[in-house]
This record gives C-alpha cells, sequence and structure tokens, in this order.
C-alpha cells in the first residue's frame, strides 16, 4: 500500500494520535460550559469548535510550506 509508514514510525504516531486525541477531549470537557451557549445544540457546536481548531492551523501550514519553497 502506497503511503504507509515503516513500522518504526507507526508506534510512535498512534500513541501521539491518541495523546492529541486525548488533549482535544480534555479540552471539551473543561471548555463545555462557553461550548453550550451555542443555541443551535451541544452536537454543532462541538462540531464547530473542532472545524475551527483544524483550520485555524490550515493557513499556518501552508505559509511553511511556501517558506520551505523558496
Amino acid at each position: 500500500m502506497a503511503g504507509r509508514l515503516p513500522t518504526a514510525f507507526s508506534a510512535p504516531l498512534e500513541i501521539f494520535a491518541l495523546v492529541v486525541l486525548g488533549v482535544h477531549a480534555l479540552e471539551a470537557a473543561f471548555a463545555l460550559a462557553p461550548i453550550r451557549r451555542y443555541r443551535r445544540g451541544l452536537a454543532l457546536s462541538l462540531l464547530l469548535t473542532l472545524l475551527f481548531g483544524a483550520l485555524h492551523w490550515l493557513p499556518l501550514t501552508q505559509r511553511a510550506r511556501n517558506r520551505a519553497q523558496n
């Protein structure tokens, strides 16, 4: 399968992914009060919060790629 990482990298990356997932779960738990203020429901509010968190980094990664290419 193309794009698979060597086994030496897969275990640390899986652990890293689990840590990041855990941090986001804790973040959602601690930020639940402000998240609940959104009037359209908790599930949508959590989804929008996660989307904002993910999309916040997109311009930064694009800028870093542009700098690396130049």
